[in-house]
């Protein structure tokens, strides 16, 4: 918690290169403990300080988490305007360049901008092989999938996925993730056995799978929807109930760390007030000895006065 008063410290000494990074790095704490308005506030912080001293790089960084943030509460037209501000102030550095490049793309799908989100995976794609990002081309990949998948060209959605597919460093959510995305797009496409040899195999994964439980849950609501559509009713009930368990556990879990945080940050309040009044007791002992400690000096010199004047020696 302590982390959040930083920015603040480091501005009122006018140390804003300082305030830039510690704003930023408290956004990204508070963005861990689902605390966005206040990741919000502390990116807008950081890009502020940074723009006072010139430093583009935090600024970049700093916008592209508030369009990130936008992004997340459905606000792709505002996410863009923000993120097209941070890819100009990453300038050469072709890496981040390719993460906001595939998050453009991804807001321009939500508008249903079609070209557009094709241009920018394209970019991704060109700086994400010059900097050998595979994680990242792998995503801007994927999201061609989806673009094709939207546009109703299967075969070319397939095309790109298979480009994921062998690449030999997946990890377990990409590769859950890769045979989800397979089997809904050969169910959309009404290829219904290719669509089962893929569930199959998300199946088969899921209980050892270290994935993310939100791909977790996207497996299951697939698993679901297909074992209904197959008219096994008890099948697609059992893969409901486990797609729900999981929903609620990602609540609990998520309420768990905000109340966390909470609890830190109270803590830290009550210890910062516990050290104020600390402070403030050791002031007054200080002030009150500096006043006994003058009282004698003045009594010492007075003394040493009235034994000087004429007439007054000698008893």
């Amino acid at each position: 918690p302590e982390l959040e008063h930083t920015a603040a410290y480091y501005a009122s000494k006018k140390q804003y290169d300082k305030a830039a990074r510690a704003a930023l790095y408290s956004g990204f704490v508070q963005q861990y403990y689902n605390d966005n308005a206040s990741a919000m506030q502390s990116y807008k912080d950081a890009e502020y300080y940074g723009e006072l001293v010139g430093d583009s790089l935090t600024v970049a960084h700093a916008q592209y988490r508030v369009g990130k943030l936008l992004y997340k509460e459905d606000l792709a037209k505002e996410a863009l305007d923000i993120l097209q501000l941070s890819d100009s102030n990453f300038g050469n550095h072709y890496a981040n360049k390719s993460i906001v490049q595939n998050t453009i793309a991804v807001c321009f799908l939500l508008q249903g901008d079609i070209d557009n989100a094709e241009t920018c995976l394209q970019q991704s794609i060109i700086y994400a092989r010059k900097c050998h990002l595979n994680k990242v081309k792998r995503k801007a990949l994927n999201n061609y999938a989806v673009l094709y998948q939207i546009m109703g060209n299967y075969d070319q959605a397939v095309l790109c996925l298979r480009q994921v597919g062998v690449e030999p460093d997946l990890d377990d959510n990409e590769l859950l993730m890769l045979n989800i995305n397979m089997g809904d797009i050969f169910v959309e496409s009404n290829m219904i056995d290719s669509a089962a040899f893929y569930y199959r195999i998300v199946d088969s994964l899921l209980p050892e799978s270290r994935a993310k439980t939100e791909t977790k849950v996207s497996a299951y609501r697939s698993l679901s929807l297909f074992a209904e559509k197959q008219g096994d009713t008890m099948k697609a009930l059992r893969y409901r109930e486990k797609h729900e368990g999981l929903v609620y556990d990602y609540m609990i879990q998520r309420q768990e760390q905000a109340v966390f945080h909470v609890q830190k940050q109270y803590d830290y309040e009550n210890m910062q007030n516990r050290m104020n009044q600390k402070l403030s007791r050791t002031k007054n002992i200080i002030a009150i000895i500096t006043v006994l400690f003058l009282g004698v000096v003045v009594l010492y010199f007075y003394r040493a006065v009235q034994r000087n004047v004429p007439g007054k020696q000698g008893g």
